[in-house]
């Protein structure tokens, strides 16, 4: 049983119908692998902010929640596709990490990421904003351009009154947090070993 591997994949959009299946999904796979009373309310905590965290912040369009126990540790997953993260959202999502580092830049092709993701925000950080929104004078119209803007500067007040209890239950909870970010990508994975079970 100490080299048991198993996982279940949630599809979410945001809505709370997909946030309350991978919800269910998460007290049934901490049923199914032997958690029971404060561990599976641990494993059922750390999901819900988890989503909450993510949803709180972003928009997301679609994406996977996934929950994977090996070697007796339990990885909860989230990657999405979201509309652009702006600065305010990205500092916040990055606040959650154990590190406080961006893992999808770390590397040589992190750097390059790195350096793509500079470049297509304008290269500087006058263009930063205009690039996140969606940018005036590119392909779209000014009147497109000027409704991604009022959309993205939504998006940013949303991330600066989301409440941060989220963010430290995580820290408190989790044993390890690790948070990718693109322009308009989340992957977040939290650690969790619970000790004294039989798995």
């Amino acid at each position: 049983m100490d080299h048991m591997a198993s996982s279940v994949t949630c599809p979410i959009d945001g809505s709370r119908k997909t946030t309350a299946d991978a919800l269910r999904e998460t007290d049934q796979f901490a049923n199914e692998t032997g958690l029971k009373g404060k561990q599976a309310l641990h494993l059922r905590l750390l999901a819900e902010e988890l989503l909450g965290v993510v949803n709180g912040v972003t928009e997301v369009r679609d994406g996977s929640f996934v929950i994977e126990l090996k070697d007796g540790e339990y990885r909860l997953q989230l990657s999405a596709k979201t509309f652009p993260v702006g600065e305010r959202a990205q500092k916040k999502l990055l606040e959650t990490s154990s590190t406080g580092e961006n893992t999808l830049y770390q590397g040589v092709v992190g750097k390059l990421r790195m350096v793509a993701d500079w470049y297509s925000r304008g290269g500087d950080s006058a263009g930063r904003e205009k690039a996140y929104a969606g940018g005036f004078g590119d392909y779209a119209s000014d009147e497109w351009s000027l409704v991604r803007m009022r959309n993205y500067i939504a998006r940013e007040r949303k991330a600066i009154k989301w409440d941060e209890l989220e963010t430290s239950i995580l820290n408190h909870l989790a044993d390890d947090v690790r948070v990718g970010l693109r322009r308009d990508k989340v992957a977040i994975t939290v650690h969790k070993t619970f000790h004294n079970t039989m798995i």
